[in-house]
């Protein structure tokens, strides 16, 4: 058997959490609206201004100075993290099964306080995941800092928000507010914190976003050594879009997990379910019949055939009470499926999370 490797994202396909969503709820007042400002933000700068150095998912970088001022500490954010994990259904099944027939890779933007309580949980090695490094117990914030973050988090609430319409190509393209929002921004997070000792905050953390994920399938695939084609990722949000764009572009299988418009739009197949087994099928036909056999199970599905699928995986997921949707992305079918994958994303992850980029 030709050497294929299965990479996956962490919060979508494996767990239903945003973990650096609800430490912000947690440590920050109004942390929800705070946040969603911040991440909104992020796809401004990452998708439409596509500025040098920025990365899908920096905002797990933006918020550090003000979890900090706010009193969050490392054993904090363990403690949270592994109190409150939310995982899909049958996570640790799915998980098992494509492990055992091939090398299995977490890749998460998440900070490594939760990916490692996930792994506990999963008893699944942190050794085959990377994830974003996160130390505020090294930094000493002044006083005068801290609250002038926290004047900074009010104002920041007081702004409007960033709806990006889908048509957008640019940052001209957003209602004047919006440009309002973005400018003003700038100039707490690109002028006056660099300038701060939080400052130092932002360069210390080094999110594994949407460029470093590609990077990392790079370091995987020297690791193994597979020809391009023989890697499947699964992703569902912007910080996989370069990712699933680039395994695609190669020639090997780019899936869609409760995606939102920018992980449908760069996948072959979409796959809508509550539980992790759909993706364990797609796994185990990909490790014996790589992007083909995977793309026939996604034009056929919920037909399985007895070579590809196991029988007990293939009996569980025709017994499921909610059948999967799983299906291949076409140009025809692209603006249906982006559709409907939004609409299921929520009702898993819930409104608020599912919105998120």
């Amino acid at each position: 058997m030709m050497s294929r490797v299965f990479v996956t994202d962490c919060e979508g396909p494996i767990s239903k959490n945003d973990n650096a969503f609800e430490l912000a709820k947690l440590f920050i007042p109004n942390g929800a609206r705070f946040f969603k400002t911040l991440s909104q933000y992020d796809d401004v700068l990452a998708y439409l201004e596509k500025r040098p150095d920025y990365s899908a998912g920096y905002t797990l970088k933006l918020i550090a100075p003000f979890l900090k001022a706010y009193g969050a500490t490392n054993q904090a954010i363990e403690d949270y993290s592994g109190k409150h994990l939310k995982l899909i259904d049958d996570a640790y099944d799915a998980l098992h099964h494509i492990s055992s027939l091939l090398p299995t890779y977490i890749v998460s933007t998440s900070y490594e306080q939760y990916v490692e309580a996930l792994c506990m949980v999963l008893d699944f090695p942190t050794s085959n995941t990377f994830s974003t490094h996160l130390d505020l117990d090294k930094f000493r914030l002044e006083e005068k800092e801290s609250a002038r973050l926290k004047e900074i988090r009010e104002q920041v609430d007081q702004l409007s928000e960033i709806d990006v319409p889908d048509w957008a190509k640019t940052i001209s393209d957003l209602p004047t507010d919006a440009r309002s929002t973005v400018k003003k921004l700038d100039s707490f997070f690109s002028s006056e914190l660099p300038e701060m000792g939080a400052g130092r905050l932002l360069t210390d953390i080094q999110p594994i976003g949407s460029r470093q994920k590609e990077e990392t399938l790079e370091k995987i695939r020297r690791r193994h050594e597979p020809p391009r084609t023989q890697l499947m990722y699964v992703g569902d949000s912007i910080t996989d879009m370069n990712a699933l764009q680039n395994v695609r572009r190669e020639g090997g299988l780019a899936v869609s997990h409760n995606g939102n418009q920018y992980a449908v739009r760069e996948a072959d197949i979409s796959v809508l379910s509550s539980s992790g087994l759909p993706i364990a099928a797609l796994g185990e036909v990909f490790a014996k019949s790589g992007r083909t056999g995977a793309l026939r199970l996604a034009e056929t599905w919920p037909d399985m055939a007895d070579d590809q699928v196991s029988r007990e995986l293939a009996e569980r997921l025709l017994g499921m009470e909610e059948h999967p949707r799983v299906r291949r992305i076409t140009r025809n079918n692209l603006r249906e499926l982006t559709e409907a994958s939004n609409q299921f994303r929520r009702t898993v992850r819930g409104h608020t999370i599912g919105a998120l980029g």
